[in-house]
């Protein structure tokens, strides 16, 4: 058998309820009570082109989205409790008023959440912002130093090979490492490359700085992974 209006409205509202803490609802019962007493005072006249769901809403219009769906969901509540007293299932207007309420109550509780979700996804993309303008800038020193260690790669082997020298990984370190000092050195006299380190098998820390040592590591990295052409080829220039 076909559910009644009313019916619809009792199942719609006890669902809805079940999703709402009484404490929400308490909350809010003060608003609606008022809203219910002036609408109550209004000359006949100035009520018939107005309902009370349409009265509610706006009288209350400058609260949250959250808010004005449990205000609906109050009124809905409140009609249904009256309908049911004074059996006035039959009574289209009223209930059209309750399921009126409970649309309303839908469709305000999914603006809220829309608008949390948005919020929330605006505060994640500014995190993630935040985060990138941090990392560049704790990673923005060493960038800048390993960029200019690729660009006198090339140019300190040639000179390497003009003044005689072995051309090898170390010797073009050890050049390389002269140049990009002062980029390489930190105000607290700590290397960007070339840190002493705690040794894998000991905890004992070698107190030696080698950036050489850690210049020709990143070049023969770079080597590996294609980034820079290999001394090899360089020699056969």
């Amino acid at each position: 058998m076909r559910a009644s209006q009313f019916e619809i409205l009792e199942r719609d509202l006890a669902s809805a309820l079940s999703q709402v803490k009484p404490s929400e609802l308490s909350r809010c019962r003060g608003y609606v009570d008022m809203v219910l007493e002036e609408y109550d005072n209004l000359d006949k006249a100035y009520k018939v082109n107005l309902n009370l769901i349409g009265y509610l809403n706006s009288q209350l219009s400058e609260h949250t989205n959250l808010d004005l769906s449990l205000f609906n969901l109050i009124i809905a509540e409140i009609l249904t409790n009256r309908i049911r007293l004074n059996s006035e299932e039959s009574n289209s207007e009223l209930v059209s008023c309750g399921l009126a309420a409970m649309n309303n109550w839908i469709n305000y509780r999914d603006e809220h959440e829309l608008a949390n979700k948005r919020s929330a996804r605006e505060i994640q993309q500014r995190n993630r912002q935040t985060a990138k303008k941090l990392n560049k800038a704790k990673h923005e020193p060493l960038n800048t130093l390993v960029n200019r260690i690729f660009e006198l790669y090339e140019p300190t082997i040639f000179q390497l090979k003009r003044d005689g020298k072995a051309v090898n990984y170390f010797n073009v370190a050890g050049r390389i490492e002269k140049v990009v000092r002062s980029l390489n050195i930190q105000l607290d006299g700590r290397y960007l490359l070339g840190n002493p380190i705690k040794s894998r098998n000991v905890n004992i820390e070698h107190k030696t700085p080698d950036p050489v040592g850690a210049i020709k590591r990143r070049l023969e990295k770079a080597v590996r992974d294609r980034d820079l052409k290999s001394i090899r080829e360089y020699k056969k220039l």
